[in-house]
C-alpha cells in the first residue's frame, strides 16, 4: 500500500512541475504555432534605431526587440495561452512585475534582471480574440528606464 502512496504523489508531482512552464518554452511554443507572425528586430538594426530616433539616452542598451501577434485566434486556443500566461512562474531569473485583468484583457510584465540591469522586458497582452508577446533585450538600467518613462509621460 506505501508503494501506491508513493507512485501516485510522485506522479502527481510530476504533472504539476510539467504544467509550469517558464518563459522560453511558453515563447518556443507560441512562435511554432503556424498562426503566429513573429517580427525579430536584431542588434545591428536597433543601432541604426538609436542612432535618430526619439530612444536617445539608450543607445546601445536595446539589443533585439522580438514581437509575436496571434489574431483571431479560436477561443479554445485563446483560453489554452491564457492559463499558460497564468501558469508561467518566477523562475530562471525571471520576475512578474506586474498583472492586470481588465474583463477578459490579461496583461503581464515580466523582467529578467542581472548585475542590478534589465536584461530582458517581456509584456504579454491578451483579450477575447488577440495575443501580443514583446520581448525587448538589452542591458537597461533602472534609471535609464525611469528616465524614459518620465521623458514620455504626460502630467
Amino acid at each position: 500500500m506505501k508503494k501506491y502512496c508513493i507512485c501516485l504523489t510522485l506522479f502527481v508531482t510530476l504533472g504539476y512541475f510539467s504544467y509550469c512552464q517558464n518563459m522560453n518554452t511558453f515563447l518556443t511554443n507560441l512562435s511554432q504555432n503556424k498562426n503566429v507572425e513573429k517580427v525579430h528586430i536584431g542588434r545591428f538594426f536597433m543601432s541604426l534605431v538609436n542612432i535618430g530616433s526619439h530612444l536617445q539616452g539608450m543607445p546601445g542598451k536595446l539589443h533585439t526587440i522580438e514581437v509575436y501577434t496571434l489574431e483571431n485566434c479560436p477561443a479554445s486556443k485563446i483560453n489554452q495561452y491564457q492559463k499558460e500566461i497564468k501558469a508561467l512562474k518566477d523562475e530562471n531569473g525571471y520576475s512578474s512585475l506586474i498583472q492586470v485583468r481588465d474583463g477578459d484583457d490579461l496583461v503581464k510584465i515580466m523582467v529578467k534582471n542581472k548585475k542590478n540591469k534589465i536584461r530582458e522586458l517581456i509584456i504579454t497582452s491578451l483579450d477575447d480574440t488577440d495575443l501580443c508577446v514583446v520581448r525587448i533585450t538589452g542591458k537597461i538600467k533602472m534609471t535609464d528606464l525611469d528616465r524614459f518613462i518620465k521623458q514620455y509621460t504626460t502630467d
